[in-house]
């Protein structure tokens, strides 16, 4: 009695040969749409000029990991190891703000890190790339590279417990003006400015064909 009991279940349960042919057949046309938009994605690319003309300064150095949303630059000048972090979040904000825009303008948030090899703390610079400038928004002292290059929770807590610097905008005109200069002397002019806004515009599509790569792979297994 139970045995037929537990049959009778079984068989309420289980999948029609149709419910199941059909969910194959969505999961065949996913997988050829997914593969169709990433080979009109391929065909369609552009060799970016852009990028081979800033490699070919060999100024600044270009780390940028698959799959992760943020990319850096890396350069020495003196005795300064200078970095600018930038992520691919600053195309959905664009789009948000600016949707009613033809062309809107993608303003991009950098983190620039300085250091100094004969000296224990950091310089963190928090600027907006846009309109082929860099405007400062924030200016904190970290008191230790350890802290500037911790990325955990703990580390995060740290920074947000140290003073993050003045309200910037407030400060003394002829500072805020001498701290644009302090960054345009080491490489934050308009060329940079400009290569960080197309290269977050690549970076977006080089993964958004990385993801339809991805899923169609596994959407066929």
């Amino acid at each position: 009695m139970f045995r037929s009991l537990a049959v009778a279940r079984t068989a309420a349960f289980k999948p029609s040969f149709s419910q199941m042919r059909f969910a194959s057949k969505f999961a065949v046309e996913l997988q050829k749409s997914l593969a169709e938009e990433h080979k009109y994605e391929l065909e369609n690319k552009e060799t970016p000029d852009f990028l081979t003309e800033f490699k070919s300064k060999g100024i600044w150095t270009i780390q940028d990991t698959e799959g992760q949303r943020e990319v850096s630059l890396k350069r020495k000048f003196e005795n300064e190891n200078i970095s600018v972090i930038f992520s691919t979040d600053a195309i959905s904000d664009a789009v948000e703000e600016f949707e009613s825009e033809e062309e809107p303008i993608t303003p991009v948030t950098v983190s620039i890190l300085v250091e100094k090899d004969n000296h224990e703390g950091a310089m963190e610079i928090t600027a907006v790339a846009q309109d082929e400038t860099f405007f400062i928004e924030n200016i904190a002292y970290l008191k230790s590279k350890a802290v500037a290059h911790d990325n955990t929770a703990e580390g995060d807590w740290v920074r947000r417990g140290d003073f993050g610097g003045p309200n910037f905008s407030e400060m003394d005109e002829k500072l805020i003006e001498t701290f644009h200069k302090y960054i345009e002397e080491r490489g934050f002019d308009s060329e940079l400015s400009n290569f960080i806004a197309d290269y977050v515009v690549l970076k977006e599509q080089n993964e958004y064909e990385r993801w339809l790569k991805n899923l169609s792979d596994f959407v066929a297994k």
